[in-house]
């Protein structure tokens, strides 16, 4: 007979030091299976938009960062503490993906021990609730919510949900206890507190006031009286509901403002409903059966209404025959409403993307059919010592099936391509993931590959806007511009809330002399997310085309207050400073741009210029122009006429006019034979100056 833990017993007890042992293999288990997720990479499913560029947030804490935070709709979502803890881990660590992973793995360890404490506490089922906290902990299902950084929102809200659920079980052991009304308060506003967290960090936490209800009626037991019963218990979860409505307005909003709500034109009502019916029981089929899973399930438009009706029909079969059962296996009837009420937000009807369904959205409404499986096979073995070793043999034999299925399934999230590669061995026509294997080669400068991608994708799905964009970001790096701006025309178009793409064709526009193009298309992009860096610093490159330099460095000025270590964004500025004949300031924004990237060459150039031909004797120093100047030829192979000219210029304001002399000769012949006739004629004007052991100064 399973051993019963009475309530609250002391971690002293032997009932204690079970519960001591079962934790400690939860956790070393799930340690165990992660291990590796330590050497894992950022992949382009969201990483990129997440933290590799969220200039917002990966530069660490600050108070800027807070106020993101909170007052942010980015990516889609409103989960404050998602980003905090991000930023938290970037202040302390840097941006290293294999701590993030550490942390997904860690949160989701401590979620699992806590599990069962929070089930053992309720229901006194030692070992049924181990079982159960570690099918959640080792399923293979939810290792995408493990093994993907941008996930984090996934097992921090799950960590605050089994809080919450601990803390509730503990308010209401004490009130039937002994009713003290400081620690029944105490205990409801910890759940509170954790719950409010929880909506912080992902919004799906919104059904969780119901998850209450349901313990209420089993296996608190407190729903077994009256009407007026059910009525003051609704009651008492009013600020939990409340909670749940702010939170989902703040969700929708910020969904809508990003556009990743779909249209009733985009995706009909009758194709969501069938959908959202049938993934029920994909769901369901998965988690009893985890094969084929994949970090993207396409949208299956060609489902048929029958279906849909199947499905329907089923749901409400289920559901009858569980609440025939409430009496018998009130289990059945709670752990199937958890699975289908904590689905609900996420199962399709408001469609958010263009998934079919996911295996994140099955991390925590999972737990209800663990629950209903587990009490209802031990039932089922009875008192029966046969069946029960039966029992506990198969319960061995499926969770270590489930750290061998987890451990293999891990792997596959070690990088993009990895990823990517492991989604088209699953569906070899799912043209999403062959876009995110062109963004993942397009990431590692592997160009053709990354064309290769797009043009099978496109065959695949000629309206897939980011098969368009992808193909003309490939464009754009090979100097395609004509055709860079067509493709990625087509993506905006088509999709105008990918201001990325937007961002893009700013910086096609003005490789194409457009400069009054572009700066609209940056302007768009920046109405999008005011603080982007990239679109601030293509805006200022388009008004200094236009002459219009004092605009230009307010808007460098700004990508830089939000991403202070971009290199690119202080050479800009520094190259705006130069014509605006503020030298200091040039040498200070040059100067930072090699602090962030010792190898620009621009930056060294500009700055050796500077530092030779600055009107300001003050400002010029030889010796260092020299050692800059030399370093850009080296780094260059010595096949930049115009970078040889500044090291000419550099040696005569050194005093070395000899070596002068043979620089500015060089910069002259690899300039006539580049057929740059300009820099040619400029040096030879030079030679002149050096030869007279003159230096040259701008006026």
């Amino acid at each position: 007979m399973e051993r019963t833990a009475p309530p609250g017993s002391s971690f002293l007890s032997s009932a204690g030091r079970l519960k001591w042992l079962i934790c400690l293999v939860l956790v070393l288990g799930t340690a165990a299976v992660y291990w590796p997720v330590g050497h894992f990479e950022f992949v382009d499913f969201d990483d990129q938009v997440y933290l590799l560029n969220n200039f917002n947030i990966n530069r660490g804490l600050s108070w800027a960062a807070f106020k993101w935070a909170f007052n942010a709709g980015y990516a889609g979502n409103w989960h404050p503490l998602t980003w905090l803890s991000y930023g938290l881990e970037c202040s302390l660590f840097g941006l290293n993906p294999g701590v993030m992973h550490v942390t997904n793995a860690l949160l989701h360890a401590a979620t699992s021990a806590i599990l069962f404490l929070a089930l053992a506490e309720a229901t006194g089922k030692v070992w049924r609730s181990g079982f159960v906290a570690a099918l959640f902990a080792w399923h293979p299902m939810h290792v995408e919510s493990v093994a993907w950084i941008a996930e984090r929102k996934d097992v921090l809200s799950g960590f605050f949900f089994v809080l919450t659920l601990w803390a509730y079980v503990r308010y209401v052991k004490e009130f039937k206890a002994r009713g003290s009304k400081p620690r029944i308060l105490s205990w409801y506003g910890w759940a509170l507190v954790f719950f409010a967290l929880g909506l912080m960090a992902k919004p799906m936490l919104v059904t969780l006031p119901c998850v209450l209800l349901l313990l209420d009626f089993w296996p608190l037991g407190r729903a077994s009286g009256p009407q007026k019963a059910w009525l003051a218990l609704a009651a008492e979860k009013v600020p939990f509901f409340f909670l749940a409505a702010v939170s989902s307005a703040l969700t929708l909003y910020a969904q809508a403002h990003e556009g990743a709500v779909r249209t009733l034109q985009e995706m009909a009502p009758g194709i969501r409903v069938i959908n959202a019916l049938v993934s029920y029981f994909r769901y369901t089929d998965k988690l009893a059966w985890p094969k084929g899973l994949n970090a993207v399930y396409q949208y299956d438009f060609g489902l048929p209404t029958s279906a849909g009706v199947w499905a329907g029909l089923s749901l409400v079969i289920v559901c009858a025959a569980a609440f025939w059962l409430r009496q018998r296996s009130p289990y059945l009837l709670v752990g199937w409403l958890w699975f289908v009420g904590m689905l609900a937000p996420v199962i399709g009807i408001v469609q958010v993307g263009g998934m079919a369904m996911a295996d994140r959205y099955s991390y925590l409404p999972s737990i209800g059919l663990f629950i209903a499986v587990t009490w209802l096979a031990a039932d089922l073995a009875g008192e029966s010592k046969a069946a029960r070793n039966a029992l506990a043999t198969a319960g061995a034999m499926a969770a270590g099936a489930c750290l061998w299925l987890t451990a293999a399934q891990a792997m596959t999230w070690r990088d993009g391509i990895a990823l990517s590669r492991r989604c088209i061995g699953v569906d070899p026509a799912n043209f999403v993931a062959h876009a995110q294997l062109a963004a993942e080669f397009l990431n590692r400068g592997r160009l053709d590959e990354a064309r290769q991608e797009c043009i099978v994708t496109l065959k695949l799905n000629p309206n897939f806007a980011p098969g368009h964009e992808y193909l003309g970001d490939v464009l754009y790096l090979t100097g395609d511009y004509a055709g860079a701006a067509a493709e990625l025309g087509w993506a905006v178009r088509h999709d105008p809330f990918k201001h990325a793409a937007v961002t893009r064709l700013g910086e096609v526009y003005l490789a194409l002399g457009q400069p009054e193009a572009a700066s609209d298309e940056f302007r768009n992009s920046l109405s999008f997310d005011s603080k982007e860096p990239a679109a601030h610093c293509g805006l200022g490159r388009a008004l200094a085309m236009q002459g219009e330099l004092e605009e230009a460095r307010r808007e460098f000025e700004v990508a830089i207050q939000t991403s202070f270590a971009d290199p690119e964004a202080h050479y800009e500025l520094g190259e705006t400073l130069t014509r605006m004949k503020q030298n200091a300031q040039a040498i200070q924004e040059f100067q930072t741009t090699l602090r962030y990237a010792p190898n620009h060459v621009g930056a060294m150039n500009n700055l050796a210029w500077l530092l030779t031909a600055s009107p300001d004797p003050a400002l010029r120093n030889g010796t260092n122009a020299v050692a800059l100047a030399q370093r850009a030829c080296v780094l260059t192979t010595n096949s930049q006429p115009l970078f040889i000219g500044t090291l000419a210029a550099a040696y005569a304001e050194a005093g070395r006019f000899d070596d002068a002399v043979a620089a500015a000769q060089k910069a002259h012949d690899v300039a006539l034979a580049q057929t740059n006739a300009a820099v040619a004629a400029r040096n030879l004007q030079l030679l002149d100056l050096y030869r007279g052991h003159k230096p040259y100064h701008d006026e």
